[in-house]
C-alpha cells in the first residue's frame, strides 16, 4: 500500500523504492514455492500491477532504460520459470542500469511493446544507438475491441483493419526502423496482430519490405542469438515435415513437404522422425 499512496502524494523516489522492495519480497517468496508452477503463475500474475508501475514511474521520471529494464524483467519471468530446469547455469538477459551497451549489441531494429492503460508504449532499439522512446496514445478502445472486432474482420481479409493496425502500431516507429530486418516483442493482444499482413499508406504489406520476427522477451532474443557454447547440441539434426496436430482441426496433408524433408534427410544423413512422432500422437 505504501508504494501506492506514495505515488499518489508525488514521492516518486520513495514509490518506487517501495515498488522495487515488494518485488524484491516477491521474489523471494517465489523461490519457496518450489515447482509448481501454476502456484508461481497465478503469483506473479496478482502482483504485475506492480512491475507495470514501477515501469510507468520510470518513464515519469525520464528514465527509458530503467523502464525497459523493468519491463522486460517481467516479461522474461514466466520464461525463467518454465525453463529454469532446463537451462540450469545459462545467464539470462540482463539490462545493464547505468548503460545501455547491453542493448546497443542487439544487430536488429528491435521494438519492444508495453500496454499501459490507454497508450502503447514503444522502447525501439538500434545497434549503437540510444534507445528511443514513442507511443501512441487513446488507444484504450481499439485495445478493448481488439480480439473481438479488428481480429474477426481479419478473417475476411478486411484492407481496412489492415491499415488501422499499421497506423496504431508500425507507424509511430517506422521512421526508426532500419534496413529490412524487424523483431517485435509485443505483448498481450497485440500478440496476435498478423502483422507481416499489415499495409501502409502505399498499399503494400509489411512482408513485402520486411522479415518481421516475433519474440515474447529480450532474455528470449538473447538465448537464440547469444546462447552458451555448450547449450545446443553439436551434432545430429531434427526434421519435421508436415506435423500431425491431435485434438486440432484437421487439415490437408502436405505431401510435398514431406518429400522435401525426405530429401533433406538423405542430404544430411538423417532420417526424419515424421512418421513416428504422427504415430506416438494418434496412440
Amino acid at each position: 500500500m505504501l508504494n501506492h499512496i506514495s505515488k499518489d502524494r508525488g514521492s516518486f523516489l520513495k514509490a518506487r523504492d517501495c515498488f522495487s522492495s515488494s518485488l524484491s519480497k516477491l521474489n523471494e517468496i517465489r523461490t519457496h514455492l518450489q515447482f509448481n508452477d501454476e502456484w508461481k503463475i497465478s503469483y506473479r500474475d496478482t502482483y504485475n500491477n506492480i512491475y507495470n508501475s514501477l515501469w510507468c514511474l520510470h518513464l515519469n521520471q525520464g528514465e527509458v532504460n530503467d523502464a525497459l529494464r523493468v519491463a522486460e524483467d517481467g516479461r522474461a519471468q514466466a520464461l525463467k520459470r518454465s525453463h529454469g530446469r532446463k537451462i540450469m547455469g545459462v545467464k539470462t538477459y540482463t539490462l545493464e542500469k547505468s548503460t545501455g551497451s547491453s542493448l546497443r549489441s542487439i544487430h536488429s531494429t528491435t521494438v519492444f511493446i508495453a500496454l499501459n492503460r490507454q497508450e502503447i508504449i514503444f522502447w525501439v532499439i538500434r545497434k549503437d544507438e540510444e534507445v528511443t522512446l514513442r507511443r501512441r496514445e487513446d488507444v484504450r478502445t481499439f485495445l478493448s475491441t481488439l480480439h473481438h472486432t479488428t481480429l474477426d474482420e481479419i478473417g475476411v481479409r478486411a484492407g481496412e483493419s489492415f491499415k488501422e493496425l499499421f497506423d496504431l502500431i508500425i507507424a509511430p516507429v517506422a521512421d526508426l526502423v532500419y534496413g529490412n530486418d524487424l523483431i517485435l516483442v509485443p505483448e498481450g493482444p497485440l500478440c496476435l496482430v498478423p502483422y507481416a499482413a499489415l499495409m501502409n499508406p502505399k498499399q503494400e504489406y509489411l512482408c513485402e519490405s520486411l522479415k518481421i520476427r516475433l519474440i515474447p522477451s529480450l532474455t528470449t532474443l538473447k538465448l537464440i542469438t547469444d546462447p552458451p557454447a555448450d547449450f545446443h547440441n553439436k551434432t545430429g539434426a531434427l526434421l519435421v515435415g508436415d506435423p500431425y496436430l491431435e485434438g486440432r482441426r484437421k487439415l490437408c496433408e502436405l505431401p510435398y513437404a514431406k518429400k522435401e524433408v525426405e530429401m533433406i534427410g538423405r542430404i544430411l544423413g538423417t532420417a526424419p522422425s515424421l512418421e513416428k512422432w504422427r504415430l506416438k500422437e494418434k496412440s
